[in-house]
C-alpha cells in the first residue's frame, strides 16, 4: 500500500507543465499552482479512499471523471496555446496524475484522451 504525496505529485506536474510550456507563465503562475494543487490533493485523496476502503470502484470513477474535467478545464484556460501545445500539455497533466493514482492503488487507469 503506498499513499500519493500531492505535493510530490504537484511538483512533478509543474515540472511537466514548464517543460510544455517552456516560456513566462508568470501572469497565470499563482492561478495555475492553485489548480495543480488542488488536483493532485484530489489525486491523493481518491488513492487514500480507495485504499482504506472509503471509496467503491463506482465512487471512485465520479471522483476520477471530477479529475479528469478539472484537467480539461486546467488545459482549457491556456485558450491562447495551438491545439498540439494543448494535447501535450492534457497528456503531461493526466498522464502524470492517472498514473500515479493507478500505481499507488496498484491498478491500470485508462488515460482519459483530451477532446
Amino acid at each position: 500500500m503506498s499513499l500519493l504525496d500531492p505535493y510530490e505529485m504537484l511538483s512533478t506536474i509543474k515540472n511537466r507543465v514548464t517543460d510544455v510550456l517552456d516560456n513566462d507563465l508568470s501572469a497565470r503562475q499563482e492561478l495555475y499552482e492553485q489548480w495543480l494543487e488542488a488536483m493532485a490533493l484530489q489525486a491523493s485523496w481518491v488513492v487514500e479512499g480507495t485504499l482504506h476502503g472509503r471509496l467503491n470502484e463506482e465512487e471512485r470513477n465520479f471522483f476520477l471523471t471530477n479529475l479528469e474535467t478539472m484537467a480539461r478545464d486546467f488545459s482549457r484556460f491556456f485558450v491562447d496555446l495551438d491545439a498540439s501545445t494543448l494535447e501535450k500539455l492534457w497528456d503531461a497533466v493526466v498522464g502524470a496524475l492517472w498514473r500515479a493514482i493507478g500505481e499507488a492503488i496498484n491498478l491500470v487507469l485508462p488515460i482519459p484522451v483530451f477532446r
